[in-house]
């Protein structure tokens, strides 16, 4: 039986149901949104939304436009919206999203990516950065010793 999960789920028009009794082994792709309430192991990747039930489970990655989350997913998620975990829900992989809620009580472990795709800096050039800016703070304080150091020989 589905249960009313959203306000969201009431206006979406789901291509794939997958109901709470069914169990199903292998990948759903679709162009529409998905809803699973039951239980899946493979991934599910959608062009829409897809909504992942109180008691479902997911085994497997999930990509979609928005994706609301209040069962399990153990698997990374990937969002080109909004990835929302309700309080009952429960993530377990990492997560590439644009923006990201949980409510109070969800719990998610993995890492996050959070709007990245406008970053251009790789890793190592952020780390060169952060050692050139120590190395320049370095100096400054020098100088400054330096011009202090020599301020003072002058008074003397």
């Amino acid at each position: 039986m589905l249960k009313k999960l959203t306000n969201t789920a009431e206006i979406i028009n789901f291509d794939v149901i997958i109901g709470g009794e069914s169990v199903l082994t292998g990948n759903i792709v679709s162009k529409g949104s998905i809803r699973v309430d039951g239980q899946v192991t493979g991934d599910v990747r959608s062009e829409g939304n897809v909504i992942i039930g109180s008691e479902a489970k997911v085994t497997g990655c999930v990509k979609g436009a928005n994706i609301e989350l209040s069962g399990y997913i153990l698997g990374d998620v990937e969002s080109t919206g909004l990835l929302k975990i309700y309080e009952t829900g429960i993530l377990d992989g990492d997560i590439e999203v644009m923006s990201f809620i949980i409510e109070e009580g969800g719990a998610f472990r993995g890492n996050c990516d959070i709007n990245t795709k406008g970053l251009t800096n790789s890793p190592k050039e952020k780390t060169d950065k952060k050692e050139d800016k120590e190395e320049a703070s370095t100096n400054n304080r020098k100088n400054r010793h330096k011009n202090t150091s020599e301020n003072n020989e002058k008074t003397a």
